[in-house]
């Protein structure tokens, strides 16, 4: 998905679950790292099932994971689809809970995937996993803690480490046939922001024009812009402050407010 839909279809999070789901049952391979004997990681890849509100998870006998996973094994967990920017992400530190393999759930799973019951023959190890920590990240804006249920709340860190904040964030405005990515702060149906003053879309906001403001799904709205210079330093620190600065330096710069249509 192209950045600019990102924003006008980013999902709130009491509907982000559905699309949780739909990642995690695509998924077939998890990557594992746990502590070996000698101090070091042992990483490998094992199978990995969401199967009837179910993380279920198989390790052959020759996995170098078979001598290490045992019942209430914990251990980090990795998946990831596509590359770059754009990649979704799952990890987390995840518990094992050893399963007989007879499990009415594993059964039904057998019933769609044959390659369970060679499993079974060949006498892997079945898996129940428990999501001690987790985190998905279905977009750059779209990043979750999740228990076993899957039911999304905010996370407080993305990926890379950064700290997240609720209340800032990047939103699309657009006005004529332009796009511009603002970096916000949102206080109630408020919205700050800080921008270059001699930029082109300054122009057309000092003329009290219409823009149109994309902050997700299902929060889409006009609004006119307006210049509130007095809450600049004050604006320009608070982005700093969550970690959505824009602007290195507080130079050339002039504060906006917008409103939310109600």
């Amino acid at each position: 998905m192209k950045q600019h839909e990102q924003f006008k279809n980013r999902l709130p999070i009491h509907e982000a679950r559905s699309a949780i789901v739909e990642f995690l049952e695509q998924q077939r391979i998890m990557n594992v790292a746990v502590l070996g004997q000698d101090g070091f990681a042992v990483i490998d890849s094992i199978d990995y099932f969401y199967f009837m509100d179910q993380h279920i998870a198989i390790v052959p006998p020759m996995s170098k994971l078979a001598n290490y996973l045992e019942d209430k094994s914990v251990f980090s967990g990795f998946i990831q689809e596509g590359f770059g920017k754009g990649a979704k992400k799952f990890y987390g530190q995840i518990e094992c809970n050893r399963l007989t393999g007879d499990e009415n759930f594993i059964n039904e799973l057998a019933k769609t995937n044959h390659m369970i019951s060679k499993m079974k023959s060949h006498r892997a190890k079945f898996f129940q996993l428990n999501f001690l920590e987790a985190t998905i990240s279905l977009s750059h804006s779209e990043v979750y803690n999740i228990k076993n249920d899957l039911q999304p709340t905010f996370a407080r860190f993305a990926p890379n480490g950064r700290e997240r904040f609720e209340n800032s964030r990047q939103v699309l405005m657009t006005y004529l046939d332009r796009n511009v990515i603002f970096s916000v702060l949102v206080e109630g149906d408020t919205y700050y922001c800080l921008a270059k003053s001699d930029s082109f879309k300054m122009e057309h906001i000092k003329a009290g024009n219409t823009c149109m403001i994309y902050d997700g799904k299902d929060n889409h709205f006009e609004t006119v812009i307006e210049i509130v210079d007095d809450k600049k330093e004050e604006i320009f620190q608070k982005l700093v402050a969550t970690n959505n600065a824009y602007f290195k330096e507080n130079t050339g710069l002039v504060a906006l407010t917008f409103k939310k249509s109600k």
